[in-house]
């Protein structure tokens, strides 16, 4: 089951990235990550996911990347890693995540608020740092849409989420004027991606730009760049390797 699920997202890949360079997929590029993928580098949502996506970064860099986060995701981050401590200070409720990890012992109070305070010391040790692009919103080089973006995925009918949206649509923002505006079917020539868990949000920004098939996304999925790696080795992997891909893709 899980090498048919894997044979799913490799059918996936192919259908938004027309062609890859041997050995050096991501040479050159900026690969910057969502706040999700940030919290379980960090060990908030236990140590499976944690393990996962840190292979991920590995992934990466064994790919030719850079791993980054943007200064609006850093500010999200902490935000959130302020939630969770307050949760678990106060004994609320918590994503299932976090939820699971506190129980398992995997992570605490403690060391989540140690994070709060230390988590781009963190971050950089696992080779993670902020990108120099920061969002400014009256810089209109190459603009998009943003609003337009945000009605896309939903901002207007789940008013809760709107500000999480609101971010997504500043990072989809400026990976196109890293970019500037300028398509490719190499993702070598790509110059910024941003990755994340959330499959229909990278799905919504490819079609909200009116990318074509042939063209590298601004936004890939988790399951993506394993593919690539996938790709990088041969197509072979054996069953672990597999197992803490596919949780990386999560």
């Amino acid at each position: 089951a899980k090498k048919l699920y894997y044979g799913v997202i490799v059918a996936d890949f192919f259908t938004c990235i027309a062609e890859i360079s041997t050995g050096d997929s991501l040479k050159s590029v900026a690969v910057v990550l969502d706040t999700t993928l940030l919290m379980r580098l960090l060990g908030t949502s236990g140590d499976l996911l944690r393990e996962a996506t840190k292979e991920l970064v590995d992934d990466i860099q064994a790919l030719g990347g850079n791993a980054y986060y943007f200064s609006h995701t850093y500010e999200e981050l902490v935000e959130s890693l302020e939630a969770l401590a307050y949760q678990i200070g106060r004994k609320l409720e918590m994503n299932r995540e976090s939820a699971h990890a506190l129980a398992s012992g995997e992570t605490s109070l403690s060391s989540i608020q140690m994070l709060t305070r230390e988590a781009d010391i963190r971050l950089g040790e696992l080779g993670v740092t902020q990108h120099e692009a920061v969002y400014s919103r009256g810089d209109n080089r190459y603009q998009i849409d943003e609003e337009g973006f945000v009605r896309e995925i939903g901002g207007y009918r789940f008013e809760d989420h709107r500000i999480r949206w609101e971010r997504d649509a500043k990072s989809l923002a400026l990976v196109i004027r890293i970019r500037k505006d300028r398509r490719t079917r190499k993702l070598s020539e790509s110059d910024s991606i941003f990755v994340t868990h959330n499959g229909s949000i990278a799905k919504s920004a490819r079609e909200f730009l009116e990318f074509s098939p042939f063209d590298v996304p601004p936004i890939l999925t988790t399951d993506q760049i394993s593919v690539l790696a996938w790709l990088e080795h041969g197509g072979g992997i054996n069953d672990q390797e597999l197992s803490a891909k596919l949780a990386a893709a999560c």
